[in-house]
């Protein structure tokens, strides 16, 4: 007799059944179960409770017969069914698992284990889609059901254990849906969820982790990684990611160390072996990574990859037969590798013979090939090494002069060198190669926009947002920036009024407005945006003095002493391990002045100048807080420093002129007029300050 609607202590029995079989009782206390079915004739209930007695010690064929026979009994029995499809899929029969979760279904279409269940049996056929529909239709009927329910008691509005098992399963199978999909953030809003309940939780912690490095956070992911290897500090694959993740943030010494230490933990493993030789040559350690490499093939003598790293690092150290008899190897066992056919149809053509002698016998000298002085470039780049890298591209120059890329690397590389004009130069080059290339414009722009050359930087980014059909907010704030520094204020706003409507949370977008508002003294606009960023950050110190300020300006000063004093605690925080951050050390400065306290100011500028001694922003705050602790002298001689390094700007003209007045007048008119000056350096205090985060 086939029975549909189950009682109340039979909706029970799959919950009772997925108890038994996960359990940590011991199994003399399920045995119990099995023997007393001996005895007596099989029931519904006498079958469910040695099926998973079977279960939970492990013999899951005996269980499944147990539920085979239930099924005979009780065809459409629902707690049957979604114990047997667990089964199925511990036995791997995802099929059949499949059929019985269809069975349920259309016999109890609200079933939200089953639903759940299904989802994750479908990810195993890759079946996303399918899988993330059952998972929402899942979690919908769960909420549903959560809502309705009544809440008889106080201790009630507390998530049961059942509903908390149930929301991590949904929240968990709808992440892994949504990563197979490629859709990342998603999937890691749920991965945040379940981890914010249970941080220890490996298992969504590791798959995190996975959609972080997917989407190009690193550093979020080192920070996952490194929790996880706390929790294993044995495990092999843990140091393999944490390798992957500091090489994609250039960090390829890091990453060595770790590939190195997987291959401690697990030395059969060849392919650990591989990631560390690679990093090797990446690093132009190439004696090393033949070393290395000649280890590892003594486990696996014909492994191409091994081959090839081992033959690139020959080529790199000039053994050009080594390098040649390595990528022969490769090709007896892959003769269709592509790289290795080039290295030994190109290696003939770049080696100079001695006369008379087969130039494979006889090599003395090679030219490089571009492919291998790229990549060596690039290592240099990465590692900071620009002098080096300079050398490289002036050579792929020679051997390619019509290559927009090279000019704008090494542009870059004259960039990072302080070399403007030179890197200036080479942008230019490369944009008359190739006029519509991304990233060489975005360099150039951003190198006009360091030179003040606001004008032409704005024509560089107006071919951007072009570019990029306006859907770039990198774009559009950056051309916002050198509208603002161009006095266009209301144009620079409706880009980034542009760039909020793409991603209104934009933190960079949002302090830019905050200062064009406050430029144009629409305050309380101003301190909305200030808000903004603070709802998603209420740490972020820079926005706290911004908002410290604009509240100042709104005459709230109690309010402003106390944000400002809060985001003196933060900058003195992350000073106690940054001892010598100037940056840090300008703001809390700045932040000091704006609540009259001086003489901290001074020595914070103090130690700054002592690290940049001619900064401006740095003699004029220093001078302007002198001047307001009545330390005139002083503050002379900061404005005459000013003066000499750039005897055009005005205002340094004049901020020496005032102090020299107020020296020279006699002591009570010096006191009115310092008196009176010195309101007028609090009126200019946005001269040398700034809303930008």
């Amino acid at each position: 007799m086939t029975n549909l609607n189950m009682s109340e202590e039979r909706a029970s029995d799959a919950t009772h059944i997925n108890l038994l079989c996960t359990s940590e009782k011991p199994v003399e206390e399920i045995a119990p179960h099995s023997e007393a079915s001996v005895e007596v004739p099989n029931t519904v209930n006498t079958l469910l409770d040695r099926g998973a007695a079977w279960c939970r010690v492990g013999r899951y064929e005996d269980g499944l017969n147990d539920f085979d026979c239930l099924l005979k009994l009780e065809s459409r029995c629902v707690p049957a069914l979604l114990a047997r499809a667990r089964i199925y899929v511990k036995l791997l029969r995802f099929d059949d698992a499949l059929q019985d979760y269809d069975t349920i279904l259309s016999a109890d279409p609200r079933e939200v284990d089953a639903w759940t269940e299904r989802a994750a049996v479908k990810l195993h056929f890759h079946r996303a889609a399918e899988a993330l529909h059952d998972i929402e239709t899942a979690q919908n009927i769960f909420l549903s059901a959560v809502t309705a329910s009544p809440i008889p008691t106080p201790t009630a509005t507390q998530p049961t254990q059942t509903q908390t098992r149930l929301s991590t399963a949904i929240r968990a199978t709808r992440g892994r849906a949504l990563q197979m999909l490629g859709r990342h953030e998603q999937a890691l809003a749920e991965f945040n969820a379940i981890l914010n309940d249970d941080p220890s939780d490996m298992k969504h912690l590791s798959q995190r982790r996975e959609s972080l490095t997917e989407t190009g956070r690193h550093t979020e992911s080192l920070q996952d990684l490194d929790r996880l290897i706390k929790m294993d500090p044995t495990e092999a694959e843990l140091y393999i990611a944490r390798g992957d993740a500091y090489s994609g943030l250039g960090q390829f010494e890091k990453a060595l160390r770790n590939y190195i230490r997987a291959g401690q933990l697990d030395s059969q493993r060849v392919a650990y072996q591989i990631k560390a030789a690679q990093t090797l040559n990446k690093l132009c350690r190439h004696t090393e990574c033949i070393e290395y490499c000649t280890g590892a093939l003594l486990m696996d003598p014909e492994n191409g990859s091994l081959l090839k790293i081992r033959g690139q690092s020959y080529l790199y150290l000039g053994k050009f037969n080594d390098a040649f008899t390595d990528f022969e190897r490769v090709l007896i066992s892959c003769p269709e590798d592509e790289q290795s056919l080039e290295v030994l149809t190109q290696l003939p053509l770049i080696i100079k013979p001695v006369e008379g002698v087969k130039s494979r016998e006889s090599i003395s000298c090679v030219l490089e090939s571009v492919s291998s002085l790229s990549h060596r470039a690039a290592v240099m780049m990465n590692s900071e090494r620009f002098e080096d890298a300079l050398r490289l591209f002036d050579t792929l120059i020679k051997m390619n002069p019509n290559n927009a890329q090279t000019f704008g690397n090494r542009g870059l590389a004259y960039y990072h060198l302080k070399q403007f004009d030179n890197s200036l130069d080479d942008f230019n080059t490369a944009l008359s190669l190739e006029p519509n290339h991304e990233s060489i414009l975005q360099l150039r722009a951003d190198l006009l926009s360091e030179l003040q050359r606001f004008e032409e930087a704005c024509s560089d980014w107006n071919r951007l947002v072009e570019l990029t059909q306006a859907k770039d907010i990198e774009c559009l704030i950056k051309r916002g920036y050198v509208l603002k520094m161009m006095n266009r204020s209301e144009d620079a706003l409706t880009d980034f009024n542009a760039a909020l409507h793409l991603d209104p949370m934009d933190i960079m977008a949002l302090s830019h407005r905050a200062a064009v508002h406050e430029a144009l003294s629409r305050y309380d606009e101003s301190i909305q945006d200030v808000h903004s960023i603070l709802i998603q950050d209420p740490n972020n110190a820079k926005a706290l003095v911004a908002k410290g300020q604009l509240l100042q300006y709104l005459g709230r000063f109690d309010e402003s002493k106390t944000v400002i004093s809060r985001a003196v605690e933060l900058f003195t925080e992350y000073l106690e391990s940054n001892h010598n951050d100037g940056e840090t050390l300008y703001r809390r400065a700045k932040a000091y002045n704006l609540i009259d306290k001086n003489v901290e100011a001074v020595a914070d500028l103090d130690r700054l100048i002592a690290l940049q001694p001619t900064s401006p922003p740095v003699l004029l705050l220093r001078g302007a807080t002198l001047f307001q602790l009545e330390r005139y002298k002083e503050a002379l001689s900061d404005f005459e420093l000013l003066s000499e390094s750039d005897p055009l700007n005005m205002s340094y003209l004049e901020y020496k002129e005032n102090t020299i007045s107020v020296l020279d007048s006699s002591r009570d008119r010096g006191s009115s007029l310092g008196s009176s000056w010195k309101s007028s350096f609090i009126g200019r205090r946005l001269s040398y300050s700034s809303i930008v985060m």
